[in-house]
């Protein structure tokens, strides 16, 4: 452990070392010039074999996800109910979104528009990154350029995802939270409107003061269960059409359920056991990782928006992993958190090991895909690894979201501070403060 540790800070010493030039630019080199060689391949017909040599499961016809939503649009105003019957010259799928998707359909765009629709929403999500990251040096951008071209990440771009719409309204949210916050929680509320999930990133108005948190919170949750009574029938519908990846997947049940059908196509059935243990697990590790972030915690006033994003991207992270399955693309959410996790390996003794360990992990995860694709024969080789990895993440983002809460919101939680230890996280606030002014 002293070995990782010693390892998490040269880490650390690594990325904070300063260079003559943003390394914003290195980052957005490295992606441009991936994208180009994607541009080429598809000039020249051969995308699906490009994307597939850095690891991204191709699908014909180009941006398969926006697709299904253009055609929607199409179908929309044909009168048909694209949540039922959404037919198309490419064999779209139904529309497995939430009906405020179909509102661009009033301006009579349709399939024809997909490679726009796909292309503005890659754009407009690699734009917010590169704002979300802020003024970078090299160490970071070499960890910043891993992450974007993870194929998980690239996956949401070569599928036209609408994750990609979401990420960007959350960005914009959570920018606009430092001088016009009445916008700013319209726009977290919107996208949770869009994709629901989202909804968890609006911990992100923890950052105000006690009462005014929970007026806004309050406020916020009676819309959105409002709106999920409205459309309560149409979710129903959404749910029961939408797939539940399991080899391309993150969450809680993914392992329990490659487990679940390995045996059923070896002619077994084991019931809902490995469902249920996952459920055991989740207790177990959320338990754990809260007493360690009890440990670690300090009284925090800070409101920047690398924090406000760190809340946001883990709570989505936390939140979808619970769910059980998602599709790989959508840790997309956890860029939100990577400024302040870089902070913290940088500069916070504390909590740098863990931070350290979360960036890896979720590195990790982000590249299993490539193995995956490269060595299918062998997935169930490599599959426990990655699934530790993705349990680790989950408990590792749990430590570090507790030992951030604000004190107000700790006094709500069965999982409180004695008075020692409010003390010695008040010690630990002054001498951070000073050593780090």
């Amino acid at each position: 452990m002293s070995v990782l540790r010693a390892l998490s800070k040269r880490l650390g010493n690594w990325l904070a070392r300063t260079s003559r030039f943003d390394g914003r630019i290195l980052v957005a080199s490295f992606v441009g010039l991936y994208l180009l060689i994607i541009g080429l391949a598809a000039w020249g017909g051969v995308a699906t074999q490009a994307w597939k040599v850095f690891g991204v499961g191709s699908m014909k016809p180009a941006f398969a996800d926006a697709r299904v939503v253009t055609v929607g649009w199409e179908n929309y105003r044909r009168g048909f109910n694209p949540l039922y019957l959404n037919p198309g010259d490419s064999g779209a799928n139904v529309l497995n979104y939430p009906r405020i998707w179909l509102l661009p359909s009033c301006f009579g765009w349709g399939e024809r528009h997909t490679v726009w629709v796909a292309c503005s929403a890659a754009a407009a999500y690699f734009l917010m990154v590169l704002l979300v990251a802020g003024p970078l040096t090299r160490g970071e951008a070499f960890v910043w350029t891993l992450l974007l071209c993870a194929p998980a990440a690239m996956l949401a771009v070569e599928r036209g995802n609408n994750d990609l719409v979401v990420f960007t309204v959350l960005v914009l949210g959570l920018l606009l939270l430092q001088r016009h916050r009445l916008t700013a929680y319209g726009l977290l509320l919107l996208a949770a409107l869009l994709k629901l999930y989202p909804v968890v990133a609006l911990v992100a108005v923890i950052r105000e003061q006690k009462y005014r948190a929970l007026v806004v919170l309050g406020s916020l949750a009676f819309i959105f269960v409002s709106y999920i009574f409205l459309t309560l029938s149409d979710i129903v519908q959404i749910s029961s059409c939408t797939p539940r990846p399991t080899f391309w997947a993150y969450g809680c049940m993914t392992f329990a359920d490659k487990i679940s059908e390995s045996l059923r196509f070896r002619g077994h059935h084991i019931g809902v056991w490995p469902r249920a243990l996952a459920m055991l697990a989740v207790v177990a590790v959320s338990v754990v990782a809260i007493r360690s972030g009890r440990r670690i915690r300090q009284q925090n006033r800070d409101t920047s928006f690398s924090l406000d994003g760190f809340r946001a991207g883990a709570a989505v992270y936390l939140g979808t992993f619970l769910i059980g399955n998602n599709w790989i693309y959508r840790l997309i959410f956890l860029l939100l958190a990577i400024p302040q996790l870089l902070a913290w390996i940088k500069k916070d003794k504390e909590r740098q090991f863990i931070s350290a360990v979360c960036v890896v992990c979720l590195l990790g995860t982000m590249w299993s895909p490539l193995l995956l694709l490269k060595a299918w024969p062998l997935r169930f080789i490599i599959m426990p690894p990655v699934e530790v990895a993705n349990w680790t993440l989950f408990g590792g983002l749990i430590v570090l979201f507790y030992a951030s809460l604000p004190s107000w919101v700790v006094e709500f939680l069965p999982f409180r501070l004695s008075t020692q230890e409010s003390r010695n996280a008040q010690a630990r606030t002054v001498m951070s403060s000073t050593m780090h002014p």
